[in-house]
């Protein structure tokens, strides 16, 4: 009986280790931090998930069609338009468009048409 217990207990921390190592990959598929944030179960407003936004295309698209109450639960704040950008010349006429939002500060943006997200995309090298 003993034994049972050090097996189960031996079993227990492997696997408590292997989540908390995991929390750390950087990869969509084992990063357990990325995992539970991408399906309801860990809710953290610093936690950046956009970096897996170009792999994990799935994601991304599973956002089309959403309000923009429900983008922001897993988004960082969205940012209107910057007027003082010097670089929009660069991004397009999307950026000028009224649905048109950055993901936090980042070269990510949200367009939204008749309220519903139409489209996500990256302006990093634009």
């Amino acid at each position: 009986m003993k034994a049972l217990r050090v097996v189960i207990l031996c079993c227990v921390s492997a696997l408590l280790l292997f989540v908390a190592l995991s929390g750390f990959a950087d990869s969509h598929h084992t990063n357990v931090r990325y995992l539970l944030w991408k399906h309801h179960l860990w809710h953290d407003p610093e936690f950046r998930g956009l970096r897996y936004f170009n792999v994990d295309a799935n994601f991304r698209m599973s956002l089309y069609g959403k309000t923009r109450e429900e983008v922001e639960w897993w988004l960082p704040p969205l940012i209107p338009e910057s007027q003082n950008d010097p670089n929009d010349k660069y991004y397009g006429p999307e950026v000028h468009q009224p649905g048109f939002f950055w993901i936090g500060h980042s070269l990510w943006a949200i367009i939204f048409e008749n309220g519903r997200v139409k489209e996500i995309r990256s302006f990093e090298g634009a």
